[in-house]
């Protein structure tokens, strides 16, 4: 393969081997979790839920400044246009929960597992991420713009259209996530593996891009982005 109008700054990683990989802690996640229903739950400014399995159900409408969770499960949980201005989350896991359109922008977030959760536009902007991962997970059109994260994993998730335009990337992972037409802009992608996911329509620039692992069929769909001549 030829290319040439090479713009300044390519230097992809095409085919390259992937990195050790990013280890996440779990959860800590004791026995001893007090069983409760959603609906035992007022949720009210300030609300603090420690030590507790919580189940099925949709509470009523969440729109509330401050609340914190630590040490528990959520699992079935409709948080379906939910507000809450300042979230604390820690030593959380959350199981086929719907946070579609809810609004957690600045939120902490620290410990924690999605597994099999909805986030369908689901706002995160300008949230803290430590020690979180998402596994199969559907966060299309989510916005985590201006967010920061460290030992974060997306696992088989779709990321349709998702936003993290300016996001801060500390040891970092997506593994096959559909990142169709997602937002990039501004971020630094340096040694991020993204050659097992779906790219197509990405949206980022040289620089945002330069340093990350790519396949050589990736390599291609960017070269047309970027206006590239290639010759096989």
């Amino acid at each position: 393969m030829k290319v040439v109008n090479r713009p300044r700054g390519w230097n992809f990683n095409i085919d390259g081997a992937p990195d050790a990989g990013v280890s996440v802690m779990a959860p800590d996640l004791s026995d001893g979790l007090v069983k409760l229903n959603i609906t035992d739950i007022e949720f009210t400014d300030g609300l603090s839920i420690e030590g507790a399995e919580i189940t099925e159900g949709r509470p009523e409408p969440i729109d509330i400044k401050t609340c914190v969770l630590k040490r528990s499960v959520f699992k079935n949980i409709l948080f379906i246009e939910s507000a809450v201005k300042k979230l604390d989350v820690n030593n959380v896991r959350f199981e086929h929960c719907d946070f579609s359109n809810a609004a957690f922008s600045g939120a902490v977030i620290h410990r924690a597992e999605f597994v099999n959760c909805k986030m369908l536009g689901t706002n995160f902007t300008e949230a803290v991420f430590r020690n979180v991962s998402f596994k199969d997970c559907k966060c299309d059109y989510a916005f985590f713009s201006f967010a920061n994260f460290k030992q974060v994993k997306f696992d088989n998730c779709g990321m349709i259209q998702s936003d993290f335009q300016r996001a801060a990337l500390s040891k970092f992972a997506f593994s096959k996530c559909n990142l169709t037409a997602s937002q990039f802009s501004g971020v630094s992608m340096r040694g991020l593996d993204i050659s097992d996911c779906e790219i197509e329509g990405i949206i980022a620039g040289a620089e945002d891009l330069k340093g990350a692992v790519i396949s050589s069929h990736q390599a291609i769909q960017l070269a047309a982005v970027f206006g590239l001549n290639i010759k096989f």
